[in-house]
């Protein structure tokens, strides 16, 4: 993949990460700001290998050791009440962190429900977080309680 930025101005893009940090088959499923950061977290399809580079001045691009994540793909990344939050798609599970570095998981894999094959999306709402999941038996919601 490549990362463009653009400054407002139509049709004023310049591309920050021309050869996708160097990896073939490489995606990027989501950037977001966090701590002075921008993150891009993604992965590669045939090894199931999740990625997680940063930048604090959108050109030099850091790779973030991951080591505690588990799960195929990166799902969704959200700032949330001073943690940044990760989800994964495939052995579905919340993942956090002070300091975007070390992440610890914070949720139970599949919220105890064998059908949640996948979490598909996070979101805030009237201060709440909220988390979507996928199964065999439809869809179901979550709301975090957080302490």
């Amino acid at each position: 993949p490549q990362i463009w930025r653009t400054d407002g101005t139509p049709n004023n893009w310049e591309c920050v990460m021309p050869n996708g940090f160097g990896k073939q088959y490489f995606s990027i499923s989501k950037m977001c700001v966090f701590g002075g950061y921008l993150y891009a977290a993604g992965g590669v399809s045939f090894d199931k290998k999740n990625y997680l580079y940063r930048t604090n001045n959108g050109t030099t691009w850091e790779n973030v050791p991951i080591d505690t994540v588990q799960g195929a793909y990166f799902g969704d990344m959200l700032p949330y009440m001073g943690r940044l939050y990760l989800i994964t798609y495939n052995n579905p599970c919340v993942y956090s962190s002070l300091d975007g570095i070390t992440w610890e998981p914070v949720s139970d894999s599949k919220f105890n429900d064998a059908n949640n094959s996948l979490f598909t999306d996070m979101e805030v709402y009237n201060g709440s977080m909220y988390v979507s999941t996928s199964n065999s038996t439809g869809t179901q919601i979550w709301k975090a309680r957080v302490e």
